[in-house]
């Protein structure tokens, strides 16, 4: 959550939240499908179609739960379609969305095509990627086969199931890979972080959480589908905004590996995730909150971790309490779900 002072542009997004927050009784609260019928209508993009450089966003289109042409959506739309299909617990999606938004200047309410998502101005495009270029090397969008053969000679050293050190392990093969085609590629709290919380998105929505089924990774990254007709089946709200700041700093603690040394600086602990994804809006969290229940989202334990996270927040770094209240305007419980 980068600093930057953006008054006019944040108070348009305030009023855009509480738009929505006005319509909210009228919205049925979203409830996870498994017999959902696009898990079975996977479909490559064609002509015209656009992706971005996130095989997770990119399965979503291919199946539908976004649009398949990869265009026209705003950040509800993607929240609701990591909800129906990967089972992801509305506020991580919302918190990383948002926070692309901000960091662009953008508006809330901002209708986008998924190549947005890759612009440099929304922070979220990074070096070091499992399998996509670095930029300067030239296209980081599409999937690379000969950097995703070097992520996968590593995991491959896993078996039939990875867990975090593995993935941790698959970032330090590719950091040594990547300083050797590319000198000038830069490692750093940006990539570290981005990259940890990947792998943990990976592990809770494709697995358990300690770890998840390699055949599922690959199928996700090799051909930007959801593992469906394998046998995999999503879960509702798994990847709660905690379970993936812990499982990433988890992915970060390979011994004597220097993973967690940056270009600017160290990123190890559970506050330092914290910190890659905290925003300089003071009430960044209170729009997190407003956007998820404009969705239709009712589950208590979405508001109490938002709490409890502004709680961290305001003891890490001094921020204005930030009050998240619950699905029924109530102040929040003030604990981790």
């Amino acid at each position: 959550m980068r600093r930057h002072s953006r008054c006019a542009a944040i108070l348009g997004l305030l009023a855009s939240c509480y738009s929505l927050v006005e319509a909210y009784s009228a919205i049925t609260e979203p409830r996870l499908n498994i017999n959902d019928p696009r898990f079975k209508k996977w479909s490559p993009p064609g002509k015209g179609d656009l992706r971005s450089g996130c095989p997770g966003l990119n399965s979503l289109s291919n199946h539908g739960f976004l649009p398949h042409n990869g265009r026209r959506m705003n950040m509800t739309d993607v929240t609701l379609a990591c909800f129906f299909g990967l089972g992801m617990s509305p506020e991580t999606c919302t918190i990383i969305t948002l926070s692309g938004l901000l960091a662009a200047d953008a508006p809330q309410n901002l209708v986008f095509d998924l190549p947005a998502v890759d612009l440099e101005s929304w922070e979220v495009e990074h070096d070091i990627s499992m399998s996509r270029k670095d930029k300067a090397e030239g296209d980081a969008v599409r999937f690379d086969k000969e950097i995703w053969d070097n992520s996968l000679t590593e995991m491959n050293k896993c078996g039939e199931n990875v867990d975090a050190l593995c993935l941790g392990r698959v970032k330090v093969a590719r950091i040594l890979d990547e300083g050797r085609r590319n000198p000038k590629t830069n490692y750093d709290k940006l990539s570290a972080g981005h990259g940890a919380v990947e792998n943990a998105r990976l592990l809770l929505t494709l697995g358990n959480g300690t770890h998840a089924p390699a055949k599922y990774i690959r199928t996700l990254f090799e051909q930007e589908r959801l593992p469906y007709h394998l046998g995999w089946r999503p879960r509702a709200y798994t990847a709660g905004v905690f379970e993936v700041i812990q499982v990433a700093a988890d992915s970060l603690q390979v011994p004597n590996q220097g993973l967690t040394h940056t270009s600017d600086g160290d990123i190890e602990s559970y506050q330092d995730i914290i910190k890659t994804l905290s925003s300089n809006e003071p009430h960044f969290l209170e729009i997190v909150a407003e956007v998820v229940r404009a969705a239709g989202f009712r589950e208590e334990s979405i508001y109490a971790s938002l709490q409890a996270l502004a709680a961290d927040l305001e003891s890490e770094e001094g921020q204005t309490h930030q009050k998240i209240l619950s699905p029924n305007g109530r102040n929040s419980r003030n604990s981790r779900n």
